[in-house]
């Protein structure tokens, strides 16, 4: 794991992280980075953010999750990479970057019934609710897709985030 790499020298000009940053101890994670970035080493993370789902799926979904997976039904983990996320803030307090640039990348997925599931079942946060509420999650989020048309179109921009190595 990131967290149990011993880092040597600065020896990387560039260091990426895609959709995972958010998930090594803070702690570790900047230090770490900075550790093999010479002055100027440039540090970018990006994720991609999933936007609340459209409407009419909006008030079709919430008593859904409510009932079933209440927990899921606030912000996503991925929060971490937006504009005043813990990301940008961790940089700025962390003294070993200049402050990030951030940019977002518009995206845009059309998933089929089984598709969405498919697509949440990848997720870590769903998958933490252990088989039997996830499955019974799916299901309900699987008729509610086909019941509303058969698809579902989801906004997923990227934001990326790019700061240098003081």
């Amino acid at each position: 794991t990131f967290e149990d790499w011993t880092p040597g020298p600065p020896a990387y000009r560039l260091i990426v992280s895609a959709q995972a940053f958010h998930w090594i101890d803070w702690g570790v994670a900047l230090p770490k980075s900075a550790a093999v970035l010479p002055p100027g080493g440039m540090l970018a993370c990006f994720a991609h953010v999933p936007e609340p789902p459209p409407a009419p799926f909006l008030g079709v979904f919430e008593p859904i999750y409510g009932r079933l997976a209440p927990e899921l039904w606030v912000d996503p983990p991925e929060r971490w990479y937006w504009p005043n996320g813990a990301f940008a803030h961790g940089l700025a307090a962390s003294g070993l970057f200049e402050p990030a640039e951030h940019r977002v990348y518009p995206a845009t997925r059309t998933y089929s019934a089984q598709g969405f599931v498919d697509y949440l079942r990848t997720r870590s946060d769903y998958r933490a609710l252990g088989p039997e509420r996830l499955d019974a999650l799916l299901v309900a989020v699987a008729e509610a897709v086909r019941d509303g048309g058969g698809t579902i179109e989801m906004d997923m921009p990227a934001h990326l985030h790019m700061a240098r190595r003081l």
